[in-house]
């Protein structure tokens, strides 16, 4: 598996006027590393602005309202900049496939060590009119790290003059995908039968929370392997999966890196408000338990698991473990 020899993992939250409680900055503080916008929306409800790659017109709270189409802030704070329409690459490589390569497959051409590949490139969104650039280049090198990206990938690296390349013709070609929350220690379970009841937190399947029928599901230790190899065969190269099995996938919140430094381990929290039997808050903050403030600023990285719902109570949950992140670099995310 070719890998970056370095991974930054950027995940964003967004949150619309959280109400938070106390123990860190409120989430909506002046300060906080929580960045709070909204969208643009007109009148109608239907999206403001539209910028010419199709991104929506972002908006941060307390922009002008004055100077967009419908606004939530002052005539006195200035306007946020739109999504920039600036297109950096050129959508189109002039790399022909070969004409042994059809449709939806790849032809391989035997080299050295150094690896070339070639295909409908996933790039930044914004890079490109629609974020690919067709027929552009990944080259990795011999220590499995990407040596360089683009419509002519092998320039100025004589020592990949004689590369193998895989060449492809209407084949995407994308980064290794991160699956940012799984339990390999779970995944063993084959589908539960619950009829035609819908479940819209964690806590009502788990506990039988708000009438609803819960559900046994058992750990399946020993099983990991079979969890990471599903992730695998669907692209993914790196996890937060609170559990590990050796020699498939980065895990970042187990002890298998695989070339990212030990110390940024991220640490999970599956209960950050100690609801494990259940507890579902409308108001205040009154959970059994809140983060430990201390152990959060001494993690790389704090994965807390929370408001996995569709319930109004998600929002609650929510909005009490984001006010514990500390100030600083972001590290609950």
């Amino acid at each position: 598996m070719n890998r970056l020899s370095a991974a930054n993992l950027v995940l964003v939250a967004v949150l619309v006027g959280t109400p938070a409680c106390g123990g860190g900055e409120a989430a909506n503080a002046p300060g906080n590393d929580i960045l709070e916008v909204v969208f643009d929306l007109g009148a109608d409800g239907s999206p403001g602005d539209v910028n010419r790659d199709g991104g929506f017109d972002f908006q941060a709270a307390g922009e002008d309202a004055a100077n967009d189409d419908v606004g939530t802030g002052s005539d006195d704070a200035p306007d946020a900049p739109d999504i920039p329409d600036v297109i950096q690459l050129p959508a189109t490589c002039g790399n022909t496939p070969p004409d042994a390569a059809a449709s939806g497959a790849c032809v391989v051409q035997p080299g050295n060590t150094w690896l070339l590949i070639q295909g409908h490139l996933l790039v930044q969104r914004d890079s490109t009119i629609d974020g690919f650039q067709r027929d552009g280049q990944v080259l990795i090198g011999p220590d499995g790290a990407i040596a360089a990206v683009g419509c002519d990938a092998l320039a100025g690296i004589a020592d990949a003059a004689g590369a193998t390349k895989v060449l492809c013709r209407d084949v995407i070609v994308t980064p290794g995908l991160i699956n940012g929350h799984d339990h390999l220690t779970y995944d063993g379970n084959a589908p539960k039968a619950h009829g035609t009841t819908r479940y819209d937190h964690r806590n009502e399947w788990r506990t039988g929370a708000n009438g609803k029928k819960s559900i046994d599901v058992s750990s399946t230790d020993g099983q990991e392997s079979w969890g990471e190899l599903r992730n695998v065969l669907a692209g993914t190269t790196t996890m937060f999966g609170s559990g590990k099995a050796d020699g498939l996938l980065r895990n970042l919140d187990k002890d298998l890196m695989a070339g990212i430094d030990a110390t940024r381990k991220a640490t999970p929290d599956v209960f950050p408000l100690g609801d494990l039997s259940g507890e579902m808050l409308t108001s205040g903050c009154g959970y059994p338990s809140l983060p430990n403030a201390t152990k959060i600023a001494a993690s790389a990285c704090w994965v807390p698991h929370v408001a996995e719902a569709m319930h109004s109570t998600s929002l609650r949950a929510w909005g009490t473990t984001s006010a514990w992140a500390p100030t600083g670099p972001p590290r609950a995310r």
